[in-house]
């Protein structure tokens, strides 16, 4: 609809991903890593020139139609060029995420993992969470399972069409839907009627958390065979040795690990599997057995910043110190929000070693993460900064990122 589209590969110090302006994309330089292998950030900002440019949102309460329809229009972008099996890991990491959030959001503002946000005076920049993202691409994922793909498309097609170069509010989606659904029943006596399906519906848009999976109007299943792959290595990994546990003398064994055919995301979901444990605790691998990952893996090295991030989080929780360094220097020269918090709350978070054992070090951490703030913040983007500084009780004035 807008004739052109181009990118534009803003500054390290651009603290977002991407802004979708309509004709052209502001990208973060984090994308670049050489190989292709992020360009799901760039069908995300091209699926804004139809949610969120075309059609925007008319208040910040109704955020999760930009950002909603934008992640489920960027995953079925993806599944078209390089399949199902792909998408579906997108899907895996994304659902992560969500979970992430919801983990301390619904212990300190439930309220906002609904859909459909009351901000009132609040800033809108507390609106802006994996919810409308995340818990608002599952939500149509469940649409478009339920109705089916072909009917679900021509709902989106519509909305689209009604709405263009226009605003759209939750009530006005929740009408359109209504008036789809009871055309879709009268071709499908298998269709709950709506009066039944519309407490589903309202479940997502103004329920807190996420619906329970089972049943019609559930949270849809959400699977990766590619991932299983990978945990099915993590879990070769350790029965390779005894990782940590009381009395260990054997460190499990890299090498046992098969990457063949790894993209991106199956590298971050196997860091991923070793930074959390299966109780939702950290994962504190011994230096060894970091050292043994690094010498096999080249991980300190990565110019991949995504695999870094998560990288510089395992190492971090490990105290393998061989990677601060380059944990240091990312975080003097990326400003990307995304990277920069979950390192520096990782920081906060620190242990050590002492006598063989972790032992938390937060006056450490805090001193760390503190010094290498204001040595970077000159380069920040003042988002940045200020979120920065809240995380680290610093005061909110007097800083200097840009």
């Amino acid at each position: 609809a807008w004739g052109d589209y181009n990118v534009l590969v803003l500054p390290p110090s651009f603290p977002f991903g991407g802004m979708e302006n309509p004709v052209v994309t502001f990208a973060t330089p984090t994308i670049i890593a050489g190989d292709r292998s992020l360009v799901s950030l760039l069908a995300h900002e091209l699926a804004h020139s139809w949610s969120g440019n075309l059609v925007t949102n008319r208040t910040w309460d109704d955020f999760w139609l930009n950002e909603g329809f934008t992640v489920y229009v960027e995953s079925r972008i993806m599944e078209q060029l390089y399949g199902k099996n792909y998408a579906d890991m997108l899907r895996v990491l994304g659902k992560g995420e969500l979970n992430r959030t919801l983990s301390w959001m619904l212990a300190e503002n439930p309220a906002d993992s609904h859909l459909r946000l009351h901000l009132g005076d609040r800033d809108p920049d507390e609106g802006l969470t994996d919810i409308a993202y995340e818990k608002g691409r599952f939500f149509l994922m469940m649409l478009e399972q339920y109705y089916g793909r072909a009917a679900f498309d021509e709902f989106l097609n519509g909305h689209f069409r009604k709405y263009a170069f226009g605003t759209v509010t939750t009530d006005l989606f929740l009408a359109d839907l209504k008036a789809f659904h009871e055309q879709q029943v009268a071709l499908n006596s298998k269709l709950l009627v709506w009066r039944d399906f519309e407490p589903l519906v309202l479940a997502w848009i103004d329920g807190e958390g996420l619906p329970n999976p089972q049943g019609v109007g559930g949270f849809p299943q959400v699977e990766s065979q590619e991932f299983q792959r990978v945990e099915q290595q993590v879990a070769k990994y350790f029965a390779s040795g005894e990782p940590l546990h009381p009395g260990s003398s054997i460190p499990c064994d890299a090498s046992v690990i098969d990457t063949s055919r790894f993209t991106t995301h199956h590298w971050l979901h196997l860091l991923r599997q070793l930074h959390t444990r299966a109780d939702g605790s950290p994962g504190r691998l011994s230096r060894e057995e970091m050292a043994g990952l690094d010498a096999r893996f080249h991980f300190t090295q990565t110019q991949n910043a995504e695999i870094a991030c998560d990288w510089f989080i395992l190492s971090i929780q490990s105290d393998y110190r061989p990677a601060y360094q380059a944990m240091h220097d990312f975080l003097l020269k990326v400003g990307r929000r995304k990277f920069l918090m979950p390192i520096y709350e990782a920081l906060l978070l620190q242990h050590v070693v002492k006598d063989g054992k972790y032992e938390p070090a937060f006056a450490q951490g805090k001193e760390m993460a503190t010094e290498i703030f204001l040595q970077a913040e000159p380069g920040y983007h003042s988002v940045a900064a200020r979120s920065l500084r809240e995380l680290l009780a610093l005061p909110l004035s007097g800083g200097s990122g840009r």
